[in-house]
């Protein structure tokens, strides 16, 4: 692109491939394959292989002019599970990944979002809390990502003012604070609807109470995640092996 694009991250994945994770403004180029913004600068993930190669590109962002400067979205950080991707950065406004539309409560807000090794998205969600008072720098913001090899995400940046992660709220201590979160962000339903295709649950729909019935995995040790259709986690347990 003839404007400014910026790389802030890489990761690689078991298959040697590579992924970088920035933004650009107006439009950018990755061997034969071009991005366009729709608006102010934008977020991309990028892959390529072991010899350099782009294999995809994708992008994610406002999803029309704004006229305000800071509203931009950028993709500070990028991780792997090994297969599946992660990122994390932030953006204002209103911003698109995929099919995932994610509003900010102010000009710079936190976003984590996954995508798989073809470049689709899978799940977005931001930090909630409320409106910053205004800040030009952009200084609250997620900036590293990673991931086992089970899904389970560790992020880390910049919060302004305190903010809400799921049911966790952390206050402000002193204008800018540093963050660590530990999210479950890579299961798509469809994903929890195959890995799970032995376990019943009922009643469905629930009025919020309901029974999972496990007797099928007799002897393992579970662990059981409950999220809203954020990805923000209501409800965790771990139960020992069952009898």
């Amino acid at each position: 692109g003839d404007y400014d694009d910026v790389a802030w991250s890489l990761t690689m994945d078991n298959a040697g491939k590579m992924y970088i994770a920035g933004e650009f403004n107006g439009y950018a180029v990755f061997d034969a394959l071009s991005l366009t913004t729709s608006g102010r600068a934008q977020a991309f993930v990028a892959c390529y292989d072991a010899s350099g190669n782009a294999q995809w590109a994708t992008q994610a962002g406002g999803i029309k002019p704004t006229p305000t400067d800071n509203m931009v979205t950028r993709a500070r950080g990028i991780g792997c599970d090994g297969t599946n991707i992660l990122i994390t950065g932030q953006f204002g406004a209103t911003a698109v990944f995929g099919s995932i539309s994610l509003t900010a409560a102010d000009s710079s807000d936190i976003f984590f979002a996954s995508l798989d090794n073809s470049g689709n998205f899978i799940r977005a969600t931001s930090v909630g809390g409320v409106p910053d008072s205004y800040e030009p720098l952009g200084y609250e913001s997620g900036n590293a990502i990673c991931a086992d090899a089970s899904g389970i995400a560790y992020a880390t940046g910049s919060l302004l003012n305190g903010g809400v992660f799921g049911s966790t709220t952390l206050t402000a201590y002193s204008r800018t604070d540093v963050f660590i979160t530990r999210i479950s962000l890579l299961t798509s339903v469809n994903e929890l609807a195959d890995n799970t295709k032995n376990i019943s649950v009922y009643p469905n729909p629930s009025n919020g109470n309901f029974t999972l019935d496990l007797t099928k995995l007799a002897g393992q040790k579970t662990e059981t995640t409950i999220t809203n259709c954020l990805g923000q986690i209501i409800n965790k347990r771990t139960d020992k092996s069952l009898s």
